[in-house]
Order: structure tokens, then sequence, then C-alpha cells
């Protein structure tokens, strides 16, 4: 997944500059959550935990967007 204007990497590149490591936890967590709505099976609460996902690109790490790497556990 990929989000072209995150709100956190832009706030953290306003407040504290350019960041080494990516900075958008939230985000990490609602792919993996999309994920697990949209390709999941069962109930919500079956769904929980199904799907991982991993930052491998920031705004505030001077990219172009955040990128996304999300995987089924």
């Amino acid at each position: 997944m990929e989000a072209l204007n995150g709100y956190e990497a832009l706030g953290y590149l306003e407040y504290k500059g350019e960041a080494k490591e990516p900075q958008c936890f939230t985000l990490t967590g609602v792919a993996a959550g999309i994920m697990a709505l949209l390709h999941g099976e069962g109930t919500v609460e079956e769904r929980v935990g199904t799907y991982g996902s991993e930052e491998s690109h920031c705004i505030c790490c001077q990219e172009t967007s955040c990128k996304f790497q999300v995987e089924l556990l």
C-alpha cells in the first residue's frame, strides 16, 4: 500500500525534520487492518492479527511517498 501524504510523516518533517527511519506507525497498522478486512475470512475478531505490515519508504526519510509491505502471517 502507498500513502502520498501521510500526516505522521508530514508532521514529523515539520516538527522534527528528516528522520533516519520510517515514522508512520498508525498507517502501518491501518495497512494490515485493511488487508485483513478485504482478504480475511470469518468475523472481525477472527481476522485481528492475521496480517502484518512494515513501512519500507517514508516521506520523512526524503522519499516521495510512504510505502507499506503487507503480508499474511
